[in-house]
C-alpha cells in the first residue's frame, strides 16, 4: 500500500473548535468520564509477537527451531545470542496459520491469560506492517470462528524520527492500518472494549504523536497542559474515519508527576507506566496512588524474567544491529549480553501480588512470546509452565476466587544453570543493568517454591528447607554443581519428590543464563497442551491417509514420545549442538519406524516427503521484527527518553 499525505485542512479547523471548547468546558464537564468503571471486568493481557506462531506460512520458524536459535554456529550469529526454544517445536510439525494461533489462544487461555496485546510499530518499514496485520486477522478470525473466550487489543507503538516520519504522514499510517485491521477482523467483539463499547487502545511513547510535545521537557508539558490536550484530540480524531470508536490508554513519560499525570487522566480514560520506569518504587507508589485518588483503572505490569539476546559492544556499548555487516565479523569475546536481577520468581511472584494487594483493574503481562527479551511465559524450555501455573494461582485470589481452594499442589524449582560468579567470563559476557532487588538479594540460589493445601516438609538435595505453610511459600536453598533433587514430605509420607532434567554447571559450551523453571506437573502438562495440537494434527493425518482409530492412537503416542526424549535431550545436549541433534536423529528415525507400521508402503512414502519438507520449512524468514529495538529501550540507563 502506497500512503499519500491527505489534505488535513478540514481536520485541523476542527481540531481548533475542539480545542477552544475543551480549554474553556468547565472542569466538571472534562472529567465526566472518569468515575465510571473503565472495563467490565478484570483482565490478564499479554503482548504477544504475532510473527512467533508455529505456522508454515504465517510464522518465522527461524525464531523458534533448535539450528538457528541455541543451536547456532558463533560465525551464523549475526548480532543475537538466543538460548530459548519453544517446546511447541518438539510437541509437532509446523501448522496452518488457523491451527497455530488458535494453539496459542487455547494455551494462553489455560495458563490464566484473557487476551493478547499486539504491538503495532508506527514506523515499521511496510512489509512487517502488512504480515503482522494479516497475522493479527488470523488469531482474530480463528478465535471468531472458533467460539474461543479470548480478547485482543492494539498496543500503538508511537516513536518516529520525524526527519523519517513527519506528523501528516504519521497520521495517515494511523489512520489507514487501524481502519485496516478492524476492517478485515470486521470490528469483530474480540477487541476489547471499554464500558462505554469503545474499541480500547493502547499508547507507547504518545508524546511523540506531536512534532513540539515529542522534545519537550517536563516542565514544560506540565505547565502547559493544553499540549496534552491537542494529542488527545489528534489520536481522538483519527475515530471519524473509522465505523467505530475508539479510546486510548495514554502510557506516561512521567509516572513520578502528579501535574503531568492529572491533566492526562482529565482526558484520557486511563493510564500506564513503561516496564522499565517500574524499577523506581517512587514511580509506581506515585502513579498508584494518583490512580486511586482520581477514581481511575490502576494497570500493573508484571514480568516474569529478563536476559536480551540483542549483542552489545564491549569497546562502546553499542547495540550490534542484527543482521548488519559488523555484526558478522564479531566473536563471543567482543560482546555482552544484558540482563536483569530478578531473584528468579521473586519480582515476578511481587508484582502480582501488587495486582492482588492494590485491586488493578488489569494485569499486563510482558509477554506472551517475546523470546528474544527473556519476557515470555509461553511454554518454553527455561519457564516451562511454572510461570503460567503462578500467574492462575495469583490471579484467583485477585478475582477473590480464593475459597475455590487448591486444585493441584505445586513444587516448583527455579535457578540460572550457571553461578554468577562467572558471569563476567562468560562468552558472551552477561551484564546486569536495570535492578529491582537489593544487593543482598542474589540469584546464585535454588528456589523452591510450594503451592500447598496443608503444610508439609520440603527439601532440596537432601537437606530440609523447612515446613511450608498452606498456600505458597518460597524457600532458597545453596546454589551447588550437579543435579538439583526437591521432594516434600508430610511426616514419613513422601508426596512429592522430582530430580530436574538440568544440571548446574560451573562452565558449559555454550552460556545459557536465562532462569530454568521445573514443576511436578510439567509431564502432565506438557502432554495436555501437546494433546491440543495433536488434534489437530491427528485430523490433518486422517484426511490424507487411511488410519484406523487403534492407529491414531499408537500415532498420537509416538508423537507424545518424540516430544518427551527431545526436550530431555535439550536439557542434558543442548549446549552441545552437535551431540543434541545427533540425539534427535535418533529420536526422529525410531518415530518413523512408529509409522511405517500403521502405513502401507505407498502412503508411507507420500507422508515421508511431506515430513522432510515441512521441516525445511522456514516459514517467513526476510522479515526484521522492528519490536526487538522497543522492547530495548531503557535496557542499560533510565533517562528521561525511558520512562
Amino acid at each position: 500500500m502506497k500512503y499519500t499525505i491527505t489534505n488535513r485542512i478540514e481536520m485541523k479547523i476542527i481540531y481548533t473548535l475542539v480545542l477552544l471548547l475543551l480549554t474553556t468546558l468547565p472542569l466538571y464537564q472534562i472529567t465526566a468520564q472518569d468515575s465510571q468503571s473503565f472495563l467490565n471486568q478484570k483482565l490478564v493481557l499479554a503482548l504477544n509477537n504475532p510473527l512467533l506462531s508455529f505456522s508454515t506460512e504465517s510464522g518465522n520458524l527461524q525464531k523458534m527451531r533448535y539450528e538457528t536459535l541455541f543451536g547456532s554456529k558463533e560465525s551464523h550469529l549475526n548480532g543475537r545470542y538466543r538460548t530459548q526454544q519453544p517446546n511447541i517445536t518438539f510437541m509437532v510439525n509446523p501448522m496452518t496459520p488457523d491451527d497455530a494461533v488458535a494453539y496459542e489462544i487455547k494455551v494462553a487461555k489455560e495458563m490464566g491469560i484473557d487476551g493478547f496485546k499486539f504491538p503495532l510499530v508506527i514506523d515499521a518499514d511496510q512489509s512487517y506492517m502488512d504480515r503482522a496485520i494479516k497475522n493479527i486477522t488470523y488469531y482474530v478470525t480463528s478465535a471468531v470462528n472458533r467460539k474461543l473466550d479470548f480478547t485482543f487489543s492494539i498496543e500503538l507503538i508511537l516513536k518516529r524520527d520525524p526527519a523519517s516520519m513527519s506528523e501528516d504522514l504519521m497520521y495517515d499510517v494511523l489512520q489507514n492500518r487501524l481502519k485496516e485491521i478492524f476492517q478485515k477482523t470486521k470490528y469483530s467483539d474480540k477487541w476489547l472494549r471499554s464500558s462505554d463499547n469503545k474499541i480500547v487502545v493502547f499508547t507507547k511513547s504518545p508524546l511523540h504523536v506531536l512534532d513540539k510535545t515529542r522534545v519537550a521537557k517536563e516542565k514544560e508539558l506540565t505547565d502547559h497542559p493544553e499540549m496534552i490536550k491537542e494529542i488527545h484530540t489528534t489520536l481522538k480524531s483519527i475515530s471519524s474515519s473509522l465505523n467505530t470508536k475508539l479510546t486510548y490508554v495514554f502510557e506516561t513519560k512521567y509516572p513520578a508527576n502528579q501535574r503531568f499525570n492529572e491533566e492526562v487522566l482529565k482526558l484520557f480514560p486511563a493510564i500506564s507506566q513503561s516496564k522499565q520506569s517500574m524499577a523506581s518504587e517512587e514511580n509506581v507508589n506515585a502513579l498508584k496512588n494518583l490512580c486511586k485518588s482520581n477514581n481511575k483503572p490502576f494497570i500493573q505490569n508484571v514480568f516474569p524474567d529478563h536476559l536480551s539476546s540483542q549483542m552489545r559492544l564491549k569497546k562502546n556499548d553499542q547495540l550490534v544491529q542484527e543482521n548488519s555487516e559488523v555484526s558478522k565479523g564479531l566473536t563471543l569475546n567482543d560482546v555482552y549480553v544484558t540482563g536483569q536481577d530478578l531473584k528468579l520468581t521473586h519480582t515476578y511472584r511481587n508484582l502480582l501480588q501488587s495486582a492482588v494487594d492494590n485491586d488493578a483493574a488489569m494485569i499486563n503481562l510482558m509477554s506472551w512470546n517475546y523470546f528474544d527479551d527473556g519476557s515470555h511465559i509461553a511454554p518454553e524450555a527455561h519457564h516451562g509452565f511454572g510461570y503460567g501455573m503462578l500467574l492462575r494461582h495469583y490471579k484467583k485470589m485477585w478475582l477473590d476466587e480464593e475459597d475455590q481452594g487448591i486444585n493441584r499442589e505445586l513444587l516448583m524449582t527455579s535457578y540460572k544453570a550457571t553461578s554468577s560468579k562467572h558471569i563476567s567470563k562468560t562468552r558472551p559476557e552477561v551484564k546486569y543493568t536495570v535492578h529491582y532487588l537489593n544487593k543482598e538479594e542474589q540469584e546464585d540460589r535454588i528456589e523452591v517454591l510450594t503451592i500447598l493445601r496443608e503444610p508439609g516438609e520440603v527439601y532440596c538435595n537432601g537437606k530440609l528447607l523447612g515446613e511450608a505453610p498452606a498456600g505458597i511459600h518460597a524457600f532458597y536453598a545453596s546454589h551447588q554443581e550437579g543435579e538439583v533433587s526437591v521432594e516434600l514430605k508430610r511426616g514419613a509420607k513422601e508426596i512429592m519428590k522430582y530430580t530436574t532434567p538440568k544440571v548446574i554447571k560451573s562452565n558449559a559450551e555454550k552460556i545459557d543464563w536465562m532462569t530454568y523453571s521445573f514443576t511436578n506437573l510439567d509431564e502432565k502438562i506438557g502432554l495436555y497442551y501437546q494433546n491440543i495440537v495433536l488434534d489437530f494434527e491427528i485430523k490433518q493425518m486422517y484426511r490424507r491417509f487411511i488410519v484406523s482409530e487403534a492407529n491414531q492412537k499408537i500415532w498420537r503416542n509416538a508423537l507424545q514420545k518424540r516430544y518427551i526424549e527431545k526436550m530431555n535431550a535439550l536439557y542434558v545436549y543442548g549446549d552441545t549442538p552437535q551431540k543434541f541433534l545427533s540425539n534427535c536423529k535418533k529420536i526422529d528415525k525410531k518415530y518413523k519406524e512408529t509409522i511405517r507400521t500403521i502405513l502401507d508402503s505407498f502412503q508411507f512414502k507420500v507422508w515421508l516427503e511431506m515430513e522432510e519438507n515441512v521441516q525445511k520449512n522456514m516459514g517467513i524468514s526476510t522479515i526484521i521484527d522492528p519490536m526487538n529495538d522497543v522492547l530495548l529501550e531503557g535496557e542499560s540507563t533510565l533517562d528521561e527518553d525511558d520512562i
